[in-house]
């Protein structure tokens, strides 16, 4: 057969008005929906790794998450035994920083941080205020 497609032919279930957005979108990129679909396939399993560090409130009891102050999307951390438990339980409602292996989704958010190192900041109320730096700089 000539016509005979080189894909299996998959079902899933979308609302209308997400299918509508999509074919909209797809359209206007001139793609069909199955080349948008694959094209967002690969990306969605497209995940990396890097070196790096988050910041943000660490906050869990059996799953640790650290809540980035900026999205406030919370990220899987994994301590293992790298990181003694008391200096984890210290830490827990405070602003951290972990540095770490992070891995991030396809869209380049963080999703999940093997942690190597933990530093706990501050509390806002334990840093000087503007007036007691008065004199510093002349």
């Amino acid at each position: 057969m000539p016509n005979q497609p080189k894909t299996v032919a998959r079902t899933i279930r979308v609302d209308e008005e997400l299918w509508a957005a999509v074919t909209a979108e797809a359209e206007r990129r001139g793609e069909t929906v199955s080349e948008a679909v694959r094209r967002m396939l690969r990306g969605y399993t497209a995940a990396f790794t890097e070196s790096g560090s988050i910041e943000g409130r660490l906050e869990g009891m059996t799953c640790f998450r650290v809540y980035d102050a900026l999205t406030g999307q919370g990220i899987r951390c994994d301590f293992g035994t790298r990181i003694a438990l008391d200096n984890i339980k210290n830490a827990i409602g405070k602003r951290v920083a972990i540095y770490g292996v992070i891995s991030y989704a396809y869209d380049g958010n963080p999703t999940e941080c093997k942690a190597e190192e933990l530093t706990v900041f501050p509390a806002d109320s334990d840093l000087p205020d503007f007036r007691s730096l008065r004199g510093i700089l002349r």
